[in-house]
């Protein structure tokens, strides 16, 4: 009834009451269209947006905005690029705001409290965007201007302690202090670059003792191989070893421990090896050939690897070969003057006993050759 009374009165059927034309515009948008639409607005505006409304054409409120900031003396129009550049980075809009504070330089005015707040304000924007050593060329700029500003100073501090440059870090810190002593996050800073600067002088006097531990072993392998008249040689190029795998003391630092070498076991009939990681030097072949060959390897099909059905060899100085003794240790066998140590590793042929002779054979022939 209330709806047929207020069509009878206002002559047209009544559906309550009528959005404003602006908000009816926008009633069916979705939110996300809605936002872009906002941010053409310069009032709203989070980031530059060029386009007019329909992503067409030029945005007229933000050129009119554009042409206001470029009218007046060049100081005006600094600051007007200083005051949207301070806009953009309350809204952490550090590209845009970087942006602007870039054209009030350009513009090149004589006030040298803006152009000072402009470069300390890039600064600032090129820190936040870990564009650290334009950070730096900033207030190198800035401290030119008055290098009685504190600003310049921390804000160099903290690019230089991101880029590990912990001496100068440590030198604009202290300058920041002099010129505001009482300022906490100057405080923190300076105790953050101190901490750090203990923390590299350690690792670096750590890396220093390693260095120098580690030519003394280097100094006493050589000294320990001479006094047991082992014979070592180097080639162009080298195997590449495992981490780790190298001749070196049993214990660590300790001559009196004895050595201990890397074997690599060549099944040279089969081209397969195997590698002994550190047999010490009192060891004897056979010892190791139980651990070795306890199990049948998968490739020895007729079962001919074994203990007891193996004979040693190893290549001599001149490239001949020499037999090795199974109950005989690996020092006696280096020491004795006929075999070598070559690029730090010592090689054992493994050859089955039936095929010997095949094996001897051959190798004289290639020696021939």
């Amino acid at each position: 009834m209330i709806s047929e009374a207020a069509s009878a009165h206002f002559g047209k059927p009544f559906s309550g009451a009528e959005l404003p034309a602006a908000i009816a515009s926008v009633k069916n948008t979705t939110a996300e269209e809605f936002l872009r639409q906002m941010n053409k607005m310069p009032l709203f505006m989070t980031e530059l947006d060029e386009t007019g409304e329909d992503d067409d054409g030029e945005n007229i409120a933000l050129e009119a905005i554009k042409a206001l900031q470029e009218e007046g003396e060049p100081w005006e129009i600094a600051l007007n690029f200083k005051d949207t550049g301070n806009e953009r980075f309350k809204w952490k809009n550090y590209t845009d705001a970087r942006e602007f504070y870039t054209k009030a330089l350009a513009v090149k005015c004589d006030r040298n409290d803006i152009n000072i707040a402009c470069l300390n304000n890039r600064a600032q924007c090129n820190l936040e965007m870990k564009n650290y050593r334009k950070c730096i060329t900033d207030c190198r700029e800035a401290l030119k201007l008055d290098s009685r500003n504190d600003k310049p100073w921390f804000r160099a501090a903290k690019a230089l302690l991101a880029l590990d440059k912990i001496d100068e870090a440590a030198e604009c810190i202290e300058n920041a202090k002099l010129l505001n002593p009482t300022h906490m996050q100057i405080l923190a800073l300076a105790e953050k670059i101190s901490k750090r600067k203990e923390h590299l002088e350690r690792q670096n006097m750590l890396r220093k003792e390693r260095e120098r531990k580690k030519k003394w072993e280097a100094d006493a392998l050589v000294i320990a191989l001479k006094a047991r008249n082992i014979s070592t040689r180097s080639t162009s190029q080298p195997p590449e070893m495992p981490d780790g795998i190298a001749i070196k003391f049993i214990e660590q630092g300790k001559p009196e421990s004895g050595l201990a070498f890397p074997v690599l076991l060549i099944y040279h009939l089969h081209l397969q090896t195997d590698m002994i990681a550190a047999m010490p030097e009192t060891a004897m072949v056979g010892e190791q050939l139980v651990e070795v060959l306890a199990e049948p390897q998968s490739w020895d099909q007729k079962g001919e690897y074994t203990v007891a059905g193996v004979d040693c060899y190893m290549e001599t100085k001149t490239g001949g070969l020499v037999k090795v003794g199974k109950k005989v240790s690996l020092l006696e066998v280096l020491s004795g003057g006929k075999v070598e140590v070559v690029d730090g590793l010592v090689k054992v042929l493994l050859v089955p006993r039936a095929k010997n002779a095949e094996f001897v054979e051959k190798w004289k022939k290639t020696m021939r050759k």
